[in-house]
């Protein structure tokens, strides 16, 4: 009963250690219980110790080193395009709030300036963790005749997703605006290659 003890005192008393301290003490304990010291007193259980630690030399624990989760914070980023008949540039935005990707034109009415990008045709629902936005070519937008563009990319886990969304076109202003649910004026969100 007392190597027990022995071996319960020993092993909460190393727990701060890691598996390497555990595994010594297991050791030394083991040597103890065995008898392997008896005869030789203290200077056994130093040949014992040292017998282990040469067994440990080396030995890494297979155990992933803790990491500090940090809150997450929204993303955020802007480009600014001078439109046509603009004297100055229209600044457009993006955020990644809790996941969702949204997109603000200041040109749309109050209430409805930011428009979720979940929106976009292919969206999968995906938690956004980054996304940015530039200024994008006007051809790879759904809108026929577009001449000025966004091009939006997000990162999910699952990958790098992009779409472009036409602002302007021959006619004027193109703005983020749902028809049936669907922002109409952007390209269908599409992974990007490797």
């Amino acid at each position: 009963m007392e190597g027990n003890q022995l071996i319960s005192r020993r092993s909460d008393a190393t727990s701060d250690l890691g598996v390497r301290g555990r595994l010594r003490v297991l050791a030394i304990a083991t040597a103890v219980a065995c008898g392997t010291v008896v005869s030789g007193g203290s200077a056994a259980m130093a040949s014992a110790t040292n017998a282990t630690e040469a067994a440990l030399a080396g030995y890494k624990a297979n155990v992933a080193e803790p990491t500090v989760k940090k809150p997450r914070k929204p993303w955020l980023d802007s480009v600014g395009i001078t439109l046509t008949d603009d004297t100055a540039p229209t600044v457009f935005r993006v955020s990644a709030n809790g996941g969702v990707p949204w997109v603000y034109d200041p040109r749309n009415a109050a209430g409805s300036r930011w428009q979720s990008l979940r929106q976009v045709p292919g969206s999968q629902g995906g938690f956004v963790t980054n996304i940015t936005v530039a200024q994008g070519d006007p051809a790879a937008s759904p809108v026929v005749g577009a001449t000025f563009a966004l091009a939006i990319t997000a990162r999910t886990g699952a990958g790098i997703y992009q779409t472009t969304c036409a602002v302007e076109d021959a006619g004027g202003d193109v703005t983020f605006t749902p028809v049936g649910g669907v922002l109409t004026n952007c390209s269908a969100w599409a992974l990007l290659p490797a």
